[in-house]
């Protein structure tokens, strides 16, 4: 049993089409020409011979690719073959493809054990894609299978552009098609807008404009961005749709059909938004250092710590009384460029390898952490951020340093900028401006 289509049934053989029509819209949850995907457990991938598998076991499944199944679909398990009103006995989720029609599905939820002949289903792909649909699935496929099956992929979907990267009526149509199959699968998150002002990218110019496109994707939290472009020659349509991904580059999926008409044709060459240059932008690296100063407050100025630190409530007074502490340093630390929060993975620094000359805002925080003895005995934390930014004006090329100094004393400033060039042996901040408003800082320098 290789694909079954649920539409119901009439209720006995001699009754009329339209009476069974009736009978079948009103049964619960019965959607009238809903369709499944259905196959069997053909074995266990590991120990052929075991016939019972439970959690974390693996089976072969005998529906796959040619079924638009995708690596982290999840199959519901049951004992019949009828999709829409069994009840699973188990659910497994895809994590490989052997060959077109089958699947290596490792079950993930268990009511009782699976068994080999036991159902599988999903609901079918419904194909909006038309005879751009294998390209679309294509490029579905190769855009969640570098990531684990368990997790969830965010996928922005761009413009599809024409020879001269103009946006036509047969692009929209396009782009709205990958979007609807895209949602149709339960693992991928559909990202509908970016996060970025008046964002251009075109196929043709990855390579000048790869780093506006990274930027784009880490703001916007985009796993997977798609686009695409097509050539018309001779009544002949190529297609070719590309997938960038964050950390696995990026592919790429073609496909050839014959117009079906000439109104399909003529969709083809009737540009609705027209190409505009994308203004050139002048990129610097930039590297970010943390550097943290602990405190050891004297034992007379422990009782005036607690007071400052429990805001006059009674139990943190009590609470930091008990757990005599003797450092006091930075902890919950955040710096941020452009409001976007870096992240330094255990670190005390990072390398932005792009950084667009202009003006850009760095704002550091903290609170206060404290502890005895040692850095793993965190005892208390303040719940009083620290925090300050400062203007960093970029008009020259060379690599920036950008160092965040954080001190966790109480007499001195809390936390310090020092912006330099290596190769200059020069620090290049002008006098700072400094504004004090509810309690931050703000400080401007200049490149």
């Amino acid at each position: 049993m290789k694909r079954m289509v649920a539409k119901g049934y009439a209720p006995n053989r001699w009754a009329s089409p339209l009476i069974g029509f009736v009978f079948l819209c009103l049964l619960p949850g019965f959607v009238h020409g809903s369709e499944y995907v259905i196959g069997q457990v053909i074995s266990a991938i590991l120990l052929q011979e075991r016939i019972n598998l439970t959690l974390s076991d693996k089976a072969i499944v005998n529906i796959g690719v040619r079924d638009g199944l995708i690596k982290g679909d999840i199959l519901s398990v049951t004992t019949s073959p009828d999709a829409k009103f069994a009840t699973p006995i188990a659910e497994c989720a895809v994590i490989a493809f052997p060959d077109q029609e089958s699947s290596v599905c490792q079950i993930v939820k268990a009511r009782v054990e699976v068994q080999k002949g036991n159902f599988v289903s999903i609901k079918g792909l419904r194909n909006r894609g038309g005879r751009f649909y294998p390209a679309i699935y294509g490029i579905l496929s190769k855009a969640v299978d570098p990531y684990e099956p368990y997790k969830k992929v965010t996928v922005y979907v761009h413009d599809i552009f024409d020879a001269h990267n103009n946006v036509t009526r047969l692009s929209l149509r396009m782009r709205k098609s990958i979007e609807d199959l895209f949602s149709q699968k339960k693992r991928i998150v559909l990202k509908t807008v970016l996060d970025v002002k008046d964002f251009q990218f075109y196929p043709d110019s990855y390579g000048e404009n790869y780093i506006a496109l990274g930027q784009a994707m880490g703001k916007s939290g985009v796993d997977v961005f798609i686009t695409g472009s097509y050539t018309v020659d001779n009544g002949i349509v190529s297609l070719t749709l590309r997938k960038f991904d964050k950390r696995f580059g990026d592919d790429a999926v073609t496909l050839q059909r014959a117009f079906s008409s000439p109104s399909e044709l003529a969709d083809a060459t009737e540009a609705v938004i027209p190409f505009r240059p994308i203004e050139k932008k002048q990129y610097v690296p930039a590297r970010i250092t943390i550097k943290t100063r602990q405190y050891l407050p004297r034992k007379d100025e422990i009782n005036g710590i607690i007071s400052y630190e429990s805001e006059n409530d009674a139990f943190k007074v009590n609470a930091l009384k008990r757990v005599a502490f003797d450092i006091v340093s930075p902890v919950n630390i955040t710096v941020k460029v452009d409001d976007e929060t870096l992240n330094f993975r255990g670190k005390d620094e990072i390398a932005i390898p792009a950084l667009q000359k202009g003006k850009h805002k760095v704002t550091a925080s903290f609170h206060r952490g404290y502890f005895a003895n040692n850095r793993n005995s965190l005892l208390f934390s303040s719940s009083r951020e620290l925090e300050k930014e400062m203007m960093l004006e970029i008009d020259k090329d060379g690599e920036v340093f950008v160092e965040v100094q954080m001190n966790a004393s109480f007499d001195k400033e809390f936390i310090g900028f020092r912006v330099y060039r290596k190769n200059e042996k020069t620090q290049l901040v002008l006098r700072p401006l400094q504004r004090v408003e509810s309690g931050k800082s703000v400080e401007c320098f200049k490149d």
